[in-house]
């Protein structure tokens, strides 16, 4: 699913974002991404959306390769995957449906297959009653599900999460980890960036922590 071999960021006046970073994450796997900020979290997940590319090394996301693919590609890999950013990124102007219908109609999708899609989601994330409402009538916690909402517009294979919890409280916060829970366990592949370590101890999963963008642990959940 995601595969890192030898990459480094380096970006102005030689700054290394990554430095030789070698990263297997197979298809299915709950994997966190912690470690001080700055450390390389959010450059390593927007090494695999592609939005940045590596210095040095090779990324692979899927069947894509950062090292062949084609810029008009990159939009088909990114409707593989859900995006969900800490400071939410929905359209202040347009309801809940509204910023979810939008990301089905960029990509084509039928007209009569966006209600019923739309309606589903929000029943997903348990926002049904809020469809209506614009962004700023939600609380920070709701508006994080309507964001988990929009990165599963597509149903994909891979959810890149950079600290969703953030700027949550802690009732906030458990809803968005049981939702991404959930997600995994219907087969996506995530992998969230967080620096939170009352979630990292809760929660049993695979913990790759980076320092000064190397990758100095990977530890394995514990059985």
């Amino acid at each position: 699913m995601i595969q890192l071999y030898h990459v480094d960021k380096i970006y102005k006046q030689d700054w290394y974002a990554l430095r030789d970073v070698n990263l297997s994450i197979g298809k299915g796997e709950f994997v966190f991404l912690t470690g001080a900020s700055g450390a390389g979290k959010t450059t390593l997940l927007e090494l695999l959306y592609m939005q940045e590319f590596p210095t040095n090394g090779q990324v692979i996301v899927g069947d894509y390769s950062s090292t062949t693919i084609k810029r008009r590609d990159i939009p088909y890999l990114r409707r593989q995957l859900g995006i969900i950013f800490q400071d939410f990124q929905l359209m202040t102007d347009r309801t809940v449906y509204e910023n979810l219908a939008f990301a089905l109609e960029v990509v084509n999708t039928p007209r009569p297959q966006i209600k019923p899609r739309v309606l589903k989601l929000l029943s997903f994330v348990g926002l049904s009653h809020k469809l209506s409402a614009l962004p700023y009538e939600l609380s920070g916690g709701e508006q994080q599900r309507v964001t988990i909402a929009r990165a599963l517009i597509n149903d994909p294979v891979l959810v890149l999460a950079d600290e969703p919890t953030g700027n949550l409280d802690p009732q906030s916060s458990d809803q968005v980890m049981q939702l991404l829970r959930d997600i995994n366990l219907q087969g996506a592949t995530v992998l969230m960036a967080t620096h939170n370590t009352e979630i990292l101890r809760h929660y049993n999963y695979r913990t790759i922590r980076l320092d000064q963008g190397r990758v100095v642990e990977d530890r394995s959940p514990l059985f």
